[in-house]
């Protein structure tokens, strides 16, 4: 039998460390410190805390470390990158822009 009120004390320390603005590698060390200790306890709902940190790359990293990932949902996936992709176009055509307004001063 798990422990699933673990999250109950992640949770509110990956918060803590990101509002604190807390550098990656520090947050993936003490995040993957603290997932490590919790599963030795039998914690057995990291995934519903991975959820709850999905934006944020050095929480999800620090599950990964510990082997806790979320299978992929390709369409979901297919639309995340064509929105990220759409995204970089339009600072491309942005950054186009302020040079060439550069080059006509």
């Amino acid at each position: 039998m798990g422990w699933s009120s673990a999250g109950h004390i992640f949770d509110p320390v990956a918060r803590a460390l990101i509002d604190a603005g807390v550098d990656g590698p520090t947050k993936r060390k003490v995040l993957g410190d603290l997932i490590g200790r919790l599963q030795d306890g039998d914690w057995d709902t990291e995934d519903e805390s991975l959820e709850e940190f999905l934006d944020d790359p050095d929480v999800v990293a620090a599950f990964a470390d510990r082997g806790v990932t979320l299978p992929v949902d390709p369409e979901a996936e297919l639309v995340a990158a064509r929105a990220e992709n759409d995204e970089l176009r339009e600072r491309v055509a942005d950054l186009e822009r302020q040079l060439a307004a550069r080059d006509r001063a």
